[in-house]
């Protein structure tokens, strides 16, 4: 039995195999044609067969043969098919009949007229009416729309029946599942029809009807939760219901109601299929995201066909921005998007609008399905901006730009025009052409991003304010700040560059920024009638780098200085003097600011200076040698003090050479030499700038110093208001100090005292013609006119000619004494008309000049009276008289000198008084000398009249009267 079995099941596996095997290997071309008619049949259409049959028989019967196409009228649609697959039916079969239970086109490809003719009907041929089949791989072609891997179940029922379609294909890579129900036509020929196609989240649905014409019209309901799947928008759930409209070359859904991301909209699209493949959308929103549109504008990438934007919001939100009013229409096409127009309101009611143009990037490839899309960078943008607006200041500050500091009233009312261009990384505009607050510009720039940003900017202004865009309050660590963390190239020219209240006409700046190196090439232009340049390089801190100069040099020139000089803090009118000279300045300065190298040079008509050194700038402390040359002293002092000033130096050039150390609060010098015509100094002298008004201490040595003369009878005022610029406390010592008319004071010193314009000399000595003085005074400023003092005290000085320098005077002897004297007014005159003091003077063995006492003495003894007369009038008319003693007190009072008990005494014994006075300011003597012999009346000379001229009267006759009587 079991032997029997195994018989059995190897002859059941024989047969198998044969059914297996055997149908593959044999060949079923007669079968062909039976195969055509029978497709024919179930298709409705003429079958065409090329390719070869096969049949297989397990594990069903399934015959199948190659190289499919559906004939049909010329512009009918066309249909390929890499294969026909029948399954067939046992019994049949064994038959010997195809009876087919299942029919389906492998690979097949359907292509439909394009461009659709102007009668192209929506509604499916007659064939497909009763055409029940599976699709396989298919492909659908219309013009430039292709649906791939198409796998679909098409049934109908008969020809009463409505034809029903599911299945998915594949657009763009997504898989999309759909359904569709066309019902058969009514009486009115109008057949119903309903689709739905679905691609992950979002679906579609439309209900309506297939009109006699060879439309269709029905309502649209549309959702999902990306609608960038759908159209260059944003990634954000929507819905949208409405009428739909379908014609042979259009498709169009109108009165959209929309819903995006929970805000309402209207809109409308349009697909266009003649005369090329075209899809326009309008939505109107009361709020909308821009950021998502133009993000989505800018991964489109290359569409299969273009598609139109007509966007308008009455608010929406740009980059942080919130905007009102927005309007854009944009069209993508093959890689570009073109913005035909937009416009919108910025924050503070700045209008911006324009045009323009954006080629997007290669779309990435597919991804996996529900993979997230990686957009491609937009790989330029150009756009015609045109903005305009009043409260600029309001927009710039809702863009975060830091507004904090400049004044409120700039950046307020303006208009532009700009050509912007933005490729990855980069961002350019050209052609601007603006006005802002009233300030015209024009130029170019670029701004490229990357880990170190970069700024390129070519402007043309006519004028800019700088310090009403400086932010107030600004530090030197707030100013480098700006500077930090991108690179820049800047030119800039501006016919008027202003900063505090000063105006650079004809600016021109060239500058540049890289790898936190600020470079200088120039700023030039016109500043005060001086031709000013700048230029230098600074390193700027980073890390433990401080900031380092290098190669800064400014210049400036000018053929007149009186321009420029003005810009000087302050008043300056001794310097007035040099308005019709020209000006040359130069600085330079390189190295860190803790030890800063410079030097400054300064041509000033024929004054030379210089000052050259080393400066810690942070420290706010330096040092420096100074050096000041002029050919000229007295041309100079002459032309900044005034006609004459210098005389008293004497002719010869000024040198001045001083080491300083400067500090914020005070200049010094441990060696000051001085070379002023006659006068030779030096010494070590320190300005301090921290009071009131600056202070001068230090001492001061001279080897000559050659004083004026004082012209009593002059009304000039002198020039005291000068002595409020600055206080003082020098001491002086000079070698040899002259003054015209009297003998040289040697080994001099005193000392120098300036307060609040008050000047005083104390402690003043010296060797004076072999004896010695002391002296001291001053001026001080009154509340209406300066008081001077002088004080002399005189020992044991001996004189070699007069002393009085009047008729009846004192010389040779030495002389010991004091003087004090005050005096009121501004000008030499009133001050000796508001003389006052007292002298009190010793002579010893001196001469009295202009009369003969020994001769007086001899006449007086003659005994014929006309003898005496004669010698007496001799003697008193000239002659000089050798003195033992001259004791003189005077008191002075306005002026006027009044003599006191003043005596003199001859070594015989005689004496004599002076009485009298001489005013000053009149310049007139009235003395009279007095001498007594005996019992005899006195013997005078009276001296009245002007001061170099008087009148001798001697006065005889009470002497004669008494000779005559004895």
């Amino acid at each position: 039995m079991i032997r029997r079995f195994a018989i059995l099941f190897g002859l059941v596996l024989v047969l198998l195999a044969a059914l297996w095997e055997v149908p593959r290997r044999l060949d079923w071309a007669a079968w062909r044609a039976d195969l055509a008619w029978l497709a024919t049949q179930r298709l409705g259409r003429i079958v065409y067969l090329s390719g070869p049959v096969r049949l297989t028989l397990l594990p069903q019967p399934v015959i199948e043969a190659e190289g499919v196409e559906l004939g049909g009228a010329e512009g009918d649609v066309g249909l390929k098919a890499q294969a026909l697959r029948l399954r067939l039916g046992w019994g049949a079969l064994l038959a010997g009949r195809l009876e087919p239970r299942e029919i389906a086109l492998v690979g097949a490809d359907l292509r439909l007229p394009w461009p659709p003719a102007p009668n192209f009907s929506l509604r499916p041929p007659s064939w497909m009416t009763v055409l029940s089949a599976e699709i396989e791989r298919g492909r659908l072609t219309m013009g430039p729309l292709t649906l791939e891997g198409i796998d679909a179940t098409i049934t109908t029922g008969g020809p009463t029946e409505a034809l029903l379609a599911k299945g998915r294909f594949s657009w763009r890579g997504q898989a999309v599942s759909f359904d569709a129900n066309i019902g058969r036509p009514g009486w009115d020929a109008v057949a119903p029809m309903e689709l739905n196609l679905r691609q992950g989240e979002t679906a579609l649905n439309t209900r309506g009807a297939l009109l006699p014409e060879g439309g269709y019209e029905g309502q649209l309901s549309l959702s999902g939760n990306d609608l960038s799947q759908l159209l260059p928008g944003p990634v954000q759930p929507f819905r949208a219901r409405g009428r739909l409209a379908v014609s042979a070359d259009l498709l169009s859904a109108d009165d959209l109601s929309i819903d995006l991301g929970g805000a309402p909209a209207k809109g409308a699209a349009t697909l266009r299929l003649s005369p090329s493949l075209r899809l326009d959308l309008a939505l109107a929103a009361s709020r909308l995201d821009l950021d998502g549109w133009v993000a989505a504008l800018r991964r489109a990438g290359t569409r299969p066909f273009p598609v139109g934007l007509d966007l308008s919001a009455e608010q929406a939100n740009f980059a942080g921005l919130a905007i009102r009013r927005l309007r854009a229409s944009a069209l993508v096409s093959g890689g570009k998007v073109s913005i035909s127009d937009f416009s919108a309101l910025l924050p503070g009611d700045t209008r911006v609008a324009g045009s323009g143009e954006a080629e997007t990037g290669t779309p990435p490839a597919p991804g996996q399905p529900g993979a997230a899309p990686v957009p491609p960078p937009a790989e330029r943008l150009t756009l015609d901006l045109r903005l305009d607006g009043s409260d600029w200041r309001s927009t710039l500050a809702a863009m975060g730009y830091p507004l904090t500091g400049i004044d409120p009233a700039r950046l307020k009312e303006g208009e532009a025009r700009l050509n912007l261009v933005a490729t990855p990384g980069q961002v350019a505009f050209s052609d601007l052409n603006a006005q802002i607050d009233g300030t015209r510009l024009s130029g170019t720039g670029v701004v490229r991003f990357g880990a170190r940003p970069a700024l390129g900017l070519g402007l043309t202004l006519d004028t800019l304010d700088l310090a009403r865009l400086w932010p107030a309050g600004m530090d030197r660590a707030g100013f480098l700040a700006l500077f930090a963390g991108f690179d820049a190239n800047l030119r800039l020219n501006a016919e008027k560059l202003a900063w505090g209240g000063r105006s650079l006409n004809g600016a021109g700046l060239d500058a540049a920024l890289e790898n936190g190196r600020l470079t200088l090439r120039r700023l030039a232009g016109e500043l005060s009638g001086a031709q000013v340049s700048l230029s230098g390089a600074a390193q700027l801190p980073g890390g433990n780098n401080p900031l380092r100069l290098a190669d800064v040099v400014l210049e400036a020139n000018a053929p007149l200085a009186g321009e420029p000089m003005a810009l000087l803090p302050g008043e300056w009118p001794r310097l007035a003097s040099f308005t019709d000279d020209p000006l040359a300045l130069r600085v330079t300065a390189a190295g860190p600011l803790e030890q800063l190298q410079g030097r400054v040079s300064l041509e000033l008509g024929s004054l030379r200076a210089e000052l050259q050194g080393t400066g810690d700038i942070l420290g706010r402390r330096g040092n420096a040698t100074l050096t000041l040359r002029h050919p000229g002293l007295t041309r100079l002092l002459g032309e900044v003090m005034g006609p004459g000033t210098g005389d008293w130096l004497g002719d010869g050039s000024l040198a001045l050479i001083a080491p300083l150390a400067i500090t914020p609060t005070s200049l010094s010098t441990e060696y000051l030499d001085l070379t002023a015509g006659s006068l030779k100094a030096n010494g070590a002298v320190s300005l301090v700038l921290d009071g009131v008004r600056p202070r001068l201490t230090g001492r001061l040595a001279m080897e000559r110093l050659q004083l004026s003369g004082f012209d009593p009878a002059s009304r000039d005022p002198l020039t005291i208001g000068d002595l409020r610029l600055l206080d003082a406390d020098l001491a002086l010592t000079a070698g040899r100090a002259t003054l015209p008319g009297l003998p040289p004071l040697e080994d001099a010193a005193g000392s120098l005292r300036l307060t609040d314009g008050a000047l005083s000399i104390a402690d003043g000595k010296g060797r004076f013609s072999g004896g010695s003085i002391g002296f001291g005074g001053g001026i001080t400023p009154g509340a209406d006119t300066p008081r001077s003092q002088m004080t002399l005290n005189l020992t044991d000085v001996v004189l070699d000619g007069g002393f009085f320098d009047t008729p009846l005077d004192i010389s040779g002897g030495r002389l010991s004494g004091s003087v004090t004297l005050s005096a009121l007014g501004y000008s030499p005159a009133a001050m000796v008309a508001s003389l006052s003091g007292d002298l009190r003077l010793s002579l010893r063995d001196g001469m009295l000049e202009g009369v003969d006492l020994p001769a007086l003495a001899v006449a007086a003894d003659r005994p014929a009276l006309a003898d005496a007369e004669a010698g007496l009038r001799a003697a008193l008319s000239l002659g000089r008289t050798n003195l033992s003693s001259f004791d003189l007190q005077a008191r002075v009072e306005q002026g006027r000198v009044s003599l006191g008990p003043t005596r003199l005494s001859l070594a015989d014994g005689q004496t004599g008084d002076v009485t009298g006075e001489v005013d000053l300011p009149r310049r007139t003597i009235d003395l009279r000398l007095a001498t007594r012999f005996g019992e005899a009346p006195d013997l005078a000379l009276r001296l009245t009249g002007p001061l170099d001229r008087p009148r001798r009267l001697p006065e005889l006759a009470p002497w004669l009267r008494w000779k005559a009587a004895q």
